[in-house]
C-alpha cells in the first residue's frame, strides 16, 4: 500500500498549476475591467448555491486567519456555511456539518460528546485524559472538551472549516486543521426579530428565535436561543436530540476605536444519547447479513432481536470463545480462538462467563454547558490591539452503552482562556501579527463501570466437574444477571472471585499551557509574498489524588484499589513558511510548509509501574501548494490546493491494561486489580496526501452549480501494535486511516424562480458520494462501508424582500443505512458495534426576519 506518488504530490500539482496559468491570465483580461480591487470569494462547494451579485459571485469574509480577510486571498483551503443555509438544512450540531463539508468527519459518542476529523486526521476522544486533533472554537474561544461541541449550534453566522494543519496561529491540538464557529454579533440601533421552525418525521421540532434591540446609541443586546427535539432513529429510542440552549450578548462602542464584546451561554443535553448497532457479516457468529435485520438496519441496542442476534454470536458451548479482559490460567488465548475443553492437564479454562450482556434501554444524557465570552478590539491606529477572555463550564451525567457494557460517566470541568494580540493595519508592504495564550483547565472525572459479575476462575477438579453449589463461570442465567449454577458439562471453571464493576475517579486533573505566536507577510512586489510563522508553547499535565477500585461480590465486600496519577509537560515549536504570486488580478498561486503538533499525555495508573508511559505528542509537517481564482467576468470560482501531510508519533486509542504498579500486571497474570481501559498510544507514522477542487459557478442569472472533488490518501506509514492479552505483534503499516474515504464528490445546483409578486420559488438539490472505505484500522468485514451516495432535496418559497420563507425538505433520499464511525470488534461476540448516520428524514422548515 505504500509508494503510491512516487514522484510526490507537490511538484504533480505545481505543474497543473503553472500549466493553467496562461489560461487563467488570458480569462482575467478578457474580463478586464469588471473586477473590483479585491479578490471575490465563495465557500467550498460544500456551501451551497452562495451569494449571487449582479457583478458575479459574492465576496467572503473569514476571521479564519484570526483577523478579517477575503477567504480568496488566503493561502489555505477553507469551507465556510452561512448562518441561512444552516438554518435551512436543519444544522443544529457538530455532526450535521459533515455532509455539508468534503472530507470533514463529525462522530457522535456515548455520553453527547463528538469527535472531529478533516481529511481522516483526528482523535476519538473517549477518556478524560485525550485531547482533540481539531481545534473546535466559538469567538474565538477554544473548546477544549468534545462532550460542549454540540452546545452553540443556533444564531449563527457562520461556520468555517480550515482545513489542514493550523500550528501557527491556533496552536496545539490543530493537526487536523480547525473549526469555527462565529455568532450572530447586537447591531447597534437596528431593532429586529428573526426565527425559524422545523417539522418532519421520527417527531422532529426545532425552534430558535432571536432578538436584537439598542439600548443606546452605542450598546445593543441580543437575546438568542433554541429548542430542539426528536425522536430517536434507533428502534429503542437511542441516537435521539433533545435540547435547549441560549445565549446573551452585549456589544458596546464607548468610542471610535474601542469595540467591546460580551456574552454568556447556557445549554442543556437530553435524551438517550448515541448508541450502536450490530453490524457483519458474521455469519460464524450468528449474523449472516449486514444488520441484524435487513429491512430494518436501524434496531437499537436494546431491541429484542439485537439482543437475540448478540446471544446468538456468544452461544453457551463446551468449546467457548474466551472473551476480551480475561485470561485463561497459564496462557492467554487470543480473541476469536478455541480454547481447550475442561480439565485439559496444565491448562485451565477460560474465566468469563459466556455469552452476550444485555443492553439496557436505561441510556440517558444529563449534560449543563455553559460560558463567558469578552473580546475587546482598541483601534490603535497603525494596528488593532485584541483581548479575547474565555471561561467555558462543562457538566457530563450520563449513562450509555459505547459496547456491550453499561458506563456511567460524570465530568466536571472547568476551562479557562486568555488571548492577547496585535495585529497591523493598513495597506503596506508588511503585514504581521503577534500574541500570547493562556489556558487552564480542571476536571473531575468518574468512570463507573459495571462488569456483570465477572467470574474469575479457579481451577476444576480432577475430573473436570464443578463442585457441587459452586458458582460457574458459564452460561449467564436467562433470566437475571450474572453466572448461573453450575450445570454439569457447561461449566469450564468454578469461581471464588467474582467481579461487580469498575469505579475510575479524577478528582484534579489539570491542562496548562503557555504560547507566544507571530506571523509576518511581506510584499516583495506588489504581486509576490513571503510569509514566515512561529509559535512556541509549554504545556503541563497531572493528576493529583486519582483511584480506580475494583468490587466483588465474592469474596463478599472486597474492594481493591490503587492511585492513577502523573505528570507529563512537552514544549514545542511550529513553524510556517509560504509564498503567495498573484498570476492574475483574480488568481493567487500559493505553496506553504507548516509544522505543529497534537497534546501528548498519560494513560490511567501509576508512574513507578512497567505499563506507565506518557504518549507523545503528535507532530506533523505539511506541505500544501494551490490555485485560487475567480474567472470570467467573476462567474466562476476555481480553488484547487494538493497537500502532503507526514505525521509522526500518530495517536491512536485501543483497549489496554491500567498500570497498578506491579510487576505481575504486565505479565499478564489474573489479577483483580488489572482492569482494562480505553488507552491513547502513538502508533510510529501517518500520511495524508491528495488533491481537493472547488468549483462554484453562475448559471445565468438565477442559477448557481458547485462541486467539490476530494481525493485523499490516509494511511499508516508504519504501525506495530502489539496485542493486549497475547502480546503479539501486527503490522498495520500501508491501512488506511479510520474513515478517510479516498474518494469523497460532492455537487449541488440551485435555480431561483422570480414571480412576478416580487417573490422567489427556490428549488435545490444536492448530493455527496463517497467510496468503499474502511472505518477502522482493524478491517473486519463489520468495519467495511461500501461506496454510497446521499442526496437531499429542497423546494421553497421566499417572500417579497425575503422576510419570511417556507421550504420542504427531504435529507438522505437514498434511505442508505451507512457507517458513522467504526470500532474494533466486540470480544464477547465477534461483531462490530458500530453507530449509524441518520436514515431518510422529511418535514417542513419556516424562517422569518422583521
Amino acid at each position: 500500500m505504500k509508494g503510491r506518488f512516487k514522484s510526490g504530490i507537490s511538484p504533480m500539482v505545481l505543474a497543473a498549476g503553472l500549466a493553467v496559468a496562461p489560461a487563467v491570465a488570458l480569462a482575467q483580461q478578457t474580463a478586464a475591467g469588471s473586477a473590483t480591487g479585491s479578490q471575490g470569494s465563495a465557500s467550498a462547494a460544500t456551501d451551497g448555491a452562495g451569494t449571487q451579485t449582479s457583478e458575479g459571485l459574492a465576496d467572503i469574509v473569514v476571521t479564519a486567519s484570526k483577523i478579517s480577510a477575503n477567504v480568496q486571498k488566503l493561502p489555505v483551503a477553507i469551507s465556510t456555511i452561512d448562518g441561512s443555509d444552516l438554518v435551512r438544512r436543519g444544522v443544529s450540531q457538530a455532526q450535521d456539518v459533515s455532509k455539508l463539508v468534503p472530507g470533514l468527519q463529525v462522530e457522535a459518542n456515548a455520553g453527547g460528546a463528538a469527535s472531529i476529523y478533516i481529511r481522516g486526521i483526528g482523535s476519538r476522544v473517549l477518556t478524560a485524559n485525550a485531547d482533540p486533533a481539531v481545534a473546535f472554537s466559538v469567538d474565538g474561544v477554544y473548546f477544549s472538551r468534545a462532550s460542549g461541541l454540540n452546545s452553540g449550534f443556533f444564531d449563527i453566522a457562520r461556520v468555517e472549516v480550515v482545513k489542514g494543519p493550523q500550528g501557527t496561529l491556533y496552536g496545539r491540538n490543530a493537526t487536523g486543521g480547525a473549526m469555527n464557529i462565529i455568532t450572530n454579533k447586537p447591531k447597534l440601533g437596528v431593532r429586529s426579530l428573526e426565527g425559524s421552525l422545523e417539522v418532519g418525521n421520527y417527531d422532529s421540532i426545532r425552534t430558535a428565535q432571536a432578538v436584537n434591540l439598542p439600548l443606546t446609541d452605542n450598546l445593543a443586546i441580543r437575546l438568542a436561543g433554541q429548542v430542539v427535539h426528536r425522536d430517536g432513529y434507533l428502534s429503542d429510542g437511542y441516537n435521539d436530540e433533545v435540547s435547549q440552549a441560549g445565549r446573551v450578548s452585549l456589544a458596546w462602542e464607548p468610542t471610535s476605536t474601542i469595540k467591546v464584546y460580551l456574552s454568556g451561554d447556557y445549554a442543556h443535553q437530553g435524551g438517550k444519547g448515541s448508541a450502536f448497532t450490530p453490524t457483519g457479516p458474521k455469519a460464524a457468529k450468528g449474523l449472516a447479513t449486514r444488520f441484524v435485520d435487513p429491512s430494518n438496519p436501524w434496531l437499537g441496542p436494546s431491541d429484542l432481536k439485537v439482543t437475540a442476534a448478540l446471544q446468538a454470536a456468544a452461544p453457551a458451548s463446551a468449546i467457548p470463545v474466551p472473551l476480551a479482559g480475561t485470561y485463561c490460567a497459564g496462557l492467554p488465548y487470543p480473541v476469536g480462538q478455541a480454547q481447550p475443553v475442561a480439565g485439559t492437564p496444565a491448562i485451565l479454562t477460560c474465566s468469563y462467563p459466556f455469552g452476550a450482556s444485555a443492553v439496557g434501554s436505561d441510556g440517558r444524557l444529563d449534560n449543563k454547558f455553559g460560558g463567558a465570552n469578552l473580546t475587546v478590539d482598541a483601534d490603535l491606529g497603525f494596528g488593532t490591539l485584541s483581548a479575547i477572555g474565555g471561561y467555558r463550564k462543562t457538566k457530563v451525567d450520563s449513562v450509555g452503552y459505547a459496547t456491550l457494557t453499561r458506563q456511567s460517566q460524570y465530568q466536571d470541568v472547568d476551562q479557562y482562556t486568555g488571548e492577547l494580540r496585535l495585529a497591523s493595519n493598513g495597506a503596506g508592504p508588511l503585514r504581521w501579527i503577534v500574541g500570547g495564550y493562556y489556558s487552564y483547565e480542571k476536571q473531575f472525572s468518574t468512570l463507573y463501570v459495571p462488569t456483570g459479575n465477572l467470574a474469575l476462575s479457579n481451577p476444576l477438579p480432577a475430573s473436570g466437574s464443578p463442585l457441587p453449589g459452586t458458582v460457574c463461570a458459564g452460561p449467564l442465567d436467562p433470566d437475571g444477571p450474572g453466572p448461573q449454577p453450575a450445570v454439569s458439562g457447561l461449566c469450564l471453571a468454578q469461581a471464588s472471585i467474582i467481579q461487580n464493576a469498575i469505579l475510575i475517579s479524577q478528582p484534579a486533573l489539570v491542562d496548562e499551557n503557555y504560547a507566544a505566536f507571530g506571523q509576518a507577510t511581506y510584499s516583495l512586489l506588489d504581486s509576490l509574498r513571503l510569509t514566515a510563522g512561529i509559535r512556541y508553547t509549554h504545556e503541563r499535565k497531572q493528576s493529583d489524588g486519582g483511584i480506580i477500585q475494583s468490587y466483588y461480590t465474592a469474596p463478599a465486600g472486597l474492594v481493591t484499589s490503587f492511585p492513577s496519577e502523573g505528570r507529563v509537560s512537552f514544549n514545542n515549536t511550529s513553524y510556517r513558511l509560504g509564498v503567495e504570486y498573484d498570476i492574475a488580478p483574480r488568481a493567487m498561486f500559493y505553496a506553504q510548509f507548516a509544522t505543529g503538533f497534537h497534546a501528548g499525555g498519560f494513560n490511567l495508573g501509576v508512574e513507578e509501574g512497567p505499563n506507565f508511559y506518557p504518549y507523545k505528542p503528535e507532530t506533523v509537517k505539511s506541505y500544501t501548494v494551490g490555485l485560487k481564482t475567480r474567472l470570467f467576468a467573476n462567474r466562476l470560482q476555481f480553488n484547487i490546493e494538493g497537500f502532503w501531510v507526514d505525521y509522526d508519533d500518530y495517536q491512536t486509542q485501543r483497549l489496554g491494561r491500567i498500570n497498578d504498579g506491579s510487576v505481575a500486571c504486565s505479565q499478564l497474570a489474573i489479577l483483580p486489580s488489572c482492569p482494562l481501559t480505553v488507552r491513547t498510544e502513538n502508533a510510529a507514522a501517518a500520511r495524508s496526501r491528495g488533491i481537493e477542487a472547488d468549483i462554484l459557478l453562475q448559471v445565468g442569472a438565477n442559477g448557481t452549480l458547485s462541486a467539490n472533488i476530494l481525493y485523499n490518501d490516509a494511511y499508516f506509514r508504519k504501525f506495530l501494535l502489539a496485542d493486549t492479552f497475547t502480546g503479539a505483534i501486527t503490522d498495520y503499516g500501508g491501512v488506511s486511516l479510520p474513515a478517510a474515504s479516498k474518494w469523497t464528490v460532492s455537487a449541488g445546483y440551485q435555480h431561483r424562480f422570480p414571480l412576478a409578486n416580487g417573490g422567489t420559488v427556490v428549488a435545490e438539490a444536492r448530493t455527496q458520494f463517497k467510496n468503499d472505505t474502511w472505518m477502522w484500522y482493524i478491517h473486519d468485514a463489520g468495519n467495511f462501508q461500501k461506496a454510497y451516495t446521499r442526496t437531499d432535496l429542497t423546494l421553497g418559497y421566499e417572500a417579497p424582500d425575503n422576510r419570511w420563507n417556507i421550504s420542504a425538505f427531504v435529507r438522505n433520499l437514498e434511505d442508505k443505512a451507512t457507517l458513522q464511525q467504526g470500532t474494533p470488534p466486540d470480544a464477547q461476540t465477534g461483531l462490530t458495534l458500530n453507530t449509524l448516520n441518520a436514515p431518510r428524514t422529511y418535514g417542513v422548515n419556516l424562517a422569518y426576519r422583521f
